[in-house]
């Protein structure tokens, strides 16, 4: 008697272990999409030299996914970020098909910061559209999610014109005049990056509110 298996939909019923994550494209045609995968292994390495000292600890997470093959064609790919059930996101170093291409392996890597002002952050782009005069600024395009950085010394009582140094690993993915957003304090935009820049691990950026923008 044939066995009547529907990779896709069958997933969830055969792994109990799921959890729902959320895939956000780094191209800005793709959305992002929620779907149930499956974390099966994780490595956690600390840094040697942690940044700043005792002012952080800081580790690197490397941590291996399967996801399912979404209906509509949508594939996981180098870049991209997955952002788990607790609002941490790592981003894809690999996507490939397992065997039979049932599913996607992905695997993800992160770094930790943990510090007495250690927050999540999602990065922002401007966002332009062509028109007949020129292009034209249309809002911000949600870039790199989740990202975690600790708030430098230095800058305590600061005023809504002050500029703050924020720890953050943004790896060399993000430029002077993109935009930053955190739940406790806010959007800011930022005005430089520390050199050089290291395409892996955290940079020092120097921020601006970026309050009505």
């Amino acid at each position: 008697m044939p066995i009547d298996w529907d990779a896709d939909a069958d997933f969830g019923s055969v792994v109990d272990t799921l959890e729902t994550v959320r895939l956000v494209r780094r191209s800005s045609a793709a959305p992002s999409i929620d779907v149930a995968a499956w974390r099966f292994d994780s490595e956690a390495i600390a840094l040697d030299d942690p940044p700043h000292g005792s002012i952080t600890t800081a580790w690197t997470k490397t941590t291996d996914w399967q996801l399912p093959t979404p209906g509509d064609g949508i594939a996981p790919a180098v870049g991209d970020s997955i952002v788990d059930s607790e609002g941490r996101a790592g981003v894809v170093l690999s996507a490939r098909w397992l065997r039979a291409r049932t599913r996607w392996l992905c695997r993800t890597r992160r770094v930790e910061l943990s510090g007495a002002q250690a927050e999540l952050f999602d990065a922002e782009t401007p966002a332009f559209a062509q028109h007949p005069f020129g292009r034209a600024f249309v809002g911000w395009r949600l870039l790199r999610p989740a990202l975690p950085g600790v708030w430098l010394p230095g800058y305590e009582g600061f005023s809504l014109a002050e500029r703050r140094r924020l720890l953050l690993d943004c790896g060399a993915t993000l430029w002077p005049g993109d935009r930053l957003r955190s739940a406790q304090s806010g959007a800011f935009l930022i005005e430089e990056i520390s050199a050089p820049r290291s395409p892996t691990g955290p940079q020092t950026l120097l921020v601006a509110p970026a309050e009505g923008k």
